[in-house]
């Protein structure tokens, strides 16, 4: 029985710490002298291909905060998403397991699907979201010790029981559901309460984030920026991004064919999206001041990456793994597709006396290694039955040369905007991506003599051993991960 003597070790507990008003969590008390614990804070943006990026060598759009990590940090040369879709991708980099072992292949498409379905179907929709019993890296440093925050898109379930804050975050801000159309005028959650804010939605991300590194100075904290920028060349752009750009006349990508008549129109939308790159630029530069401000940055782990590419008239795209042909100033059928410029993310991490400035990591990492590497450089120990698809990649920036993989493997489902089933596999020299479904649109790329990926080899008999092999070890991958594509074939084509 709690007794009065109890209630007062309570309260005095709750007055020297003080209670945070947003996660209700205590707050550690000034001046403590708990020994070292690195923060983390990872700004993930929305579809921004690493070509978008100074540090990777575009030179028409100024991204001087992304630039600066990469001078203070280390840059990776071959990082990828092991799936080109927004929610399948974050659900990886969550569990570090493959979108059909998480549970979310597909983009969940909930706000967008009603009225497509019928009201039956529609329900059993809305229902689709990360499996609570999936165990996601924030729940082992929220077991930690370390204060967790999600702000920005979650986009993995709008029912009670997928809500971040049951999935390791003890702080969530962000969209109501999958996303936020207005960016101008964004309508945002925070403790369960719906507001309306009439600032641009990346910088009222940005100050709640600011907001958590200030309330959590004194304590561990694991912080997540998901922008939902730069996203795609049709959103509203803050005015002060887009001027540096204005006047540019942008380069296109190199294509097949040209755009016609609208090359002018392809440049409209490529300014558009290269000003919301800029956005997150200039946000992760208020997050860069405030760790200075706050004293932390010396202590401070930051992490800047996307949640797989785009393309913005590569290969005559506009899109990612479900990109739009675009061609004369109109847009044609979808191409599904596991392109590099689909799959290829940005990717920059400070790590402050660890990491010597300018290096360059070209060993192929994907989103699956942020699961291990976080708990490797924040020391916290991985459960020992708990099965995960990554690596760590703490080595390889510690520059150790330890053992590492010689091929990427990915998947792509879509069945709600389009249908397709792929797999792929992907090593230095070549690209095989098999298409289940439909059939006779396999595709094999020599990526040395070809790193465009314009001339499709898998029927050439010339390349035929290469190919051969290649499957072997997709098939050999996709019986380790107890694919559920074989099902669905068998079913389809009943072999």
């Amino acid at each position: 029985m709690a007794t009065a003597n109890s209630f007062l070790r309570v309260g005095c507990l709750v007055g020297l710490l003080g209670m945070d008003p947003a996660s209700g969590l205590p707050t550690a008390p000034a001046g403590d002298a708990s020994p070292k614990r690195w923060n983390v804070v990872l700004v993930m943006t929305d579809d921004q291909g690493a070509w978008t990026m100074g540090a990777y060598g575009n030179r028409q759009c100024p991204t001087p905060n992304m630039d600066r990590l990469a001078r203070e940090g280390a840059l990776f040369t071959n990082a990828f998403t092991v799936t080109p879709l927004c929610s399948p991708s974050r659900a990886s980099f969550l569990t570090g397991l493959y979108p059909t072992q998480a549970g979310i292949s597909d983009v969940l498409y909930w706000s967008l699907m009603k009225g497509w379905l019928p009201p039956k179907d529609y329900e059993r929709e809305i229902r689709r979201g990360l499996d609570s019993g999936t165990v996601t890296w924030p729940e082992l440093l929220q077991e930690n010790g370390y204060a967790t925050a999600l702000v920005g898109k979650w986009h993995l379930g709008v029912q009670k029981e997928h809500h971040p804050t049951l999935h390791g975050f003890d702080y969530y801000f962000g969209p109501y559901l999958a996303g936020v159309l207005d960016l101008a005028n964004p309508v945002l959650q925070e403790n369960g309460e719906k507001q309306t804010y009439d600032r641009f939605m990346t910088d009222v991300f940005t100050d709640k984030a600011i907001q958590f590194i200030e309330r959590n100075r004194e304590r561990p904290f694991a912080l997540v920026l998901a922008t939902q920028v730069p996203h795609s060349p049709w959103n509203k752009v803050p005015q002060e991004d887009l001027k540096p750009l204005e006047g540019v006349e942008l380069t296109l990508p190199s294509a097949r064919s040209d755009f016609g008549d609208g090359e002018e129109r392809l440049r409209t939308f490529t300014r558009n999206y290269l000003g919301l790159v800029r956005t997150a630029d200039r946000n992760l530069g208020r997050i860069l001041q405030s760790l200075k401000t706050q004293g932390l940055d010396d202590r401070t782990i930051v992490i800047f990456t996307s949640d797989h590419g785009f393309m913005m008239g590569h290969r005559n795209l506009i899109g990612k793994g479900t990109a739009t042909y675009y061609a004369g100033g109109g847009f044609g059928p979808r191409r599904m597709n596991m392109f590099d410029d689909s799959i290829r993310v940005p990717l920059l991490v400070r790590w402050p006396g660890v990491v010597k400035p300018g290096t360059r990591i070209s060993q192929t990492v994907s989103n699956l290694d942020w699961f291990p590497t976080l708990l490797g450089m924040l020391e916290v120990p991985r459960p020992a039955d708990l099965a995960l698809e990554g690596l760590d990649m703490t080595p390889l920036l510690r520059d150790r040369t330890v053992p590492w993989r010689d091929a990427l493997f990915g998947q792509l489902d879509v069945e709600r905007n389009g249908f397709a089933l792929m797999r792929m596999i992907r090593t230095d020299r070549w690209k095989l991506v098999r298409f289940h479904l439909p059939l006779m649109m396999d595709e094999l790329y020599d990526l040395e003599n070809d790193p465009g990926e314009t001339r499709n080899l898998y029927r050439n008999p010339e390349f035929r051993q290469v190919r051969e092999k290649l499957q072997g070890r997709l098939t050999q991958w996709q019986n380790a991960i107890q694919d559920p594509v074989f099902k669905v074939e068998k079913a389809v084509h009943g072999k």
